[in-house]
């Protein structure tokens, strides 16, 4: 199993190349079937995609994750959903019922 580290690197260089919609997608197709999570990784990608659009100048992985080390705490989706709706998000998004995403 990654690292959460090691998860947020391709989430990154998918917004950066592709952008949200088309990263998100791809990112879809190259989950593996049974561990993929489409809720989570849309989250993610999402909040990835928020802080590339904060400070787009930053190229570097490691200075964007000091930029955001949030992004490191890999409890957040908890902070958006419950257990019960987050795990119902497995096959297709769901929207978070705790606290709106930014």
């Amino acid at each position: 199993m990654f690292p959460h580290r090691d998860h947020l690197r391709p989430a990154w260089l998918m917004v950066r190349r592709f952008g949200l919609e088309e990263g998100g997608d791809r990112a879809a197709a190259q989950g593996v079937p049974d561990r993929y999570h489409e809720t989570i990784t849309r989250f993610w990608l999402r909040l990835v995609d928020h802080a590339v659009g904060v400070r787009p100048e930053i190229d570097d992985f490691d200075r964007f994750l000091e930029a955001f080390p949030l992004l490191l705490h890999g409890s957040l989706p908890r902070r958006h959903w419950s257990e019960g709706p987050l795990e119902h998000g497995r096959r297709a998004w769901r929207e978070p019922e705790l606290a709106p995403l930014p």
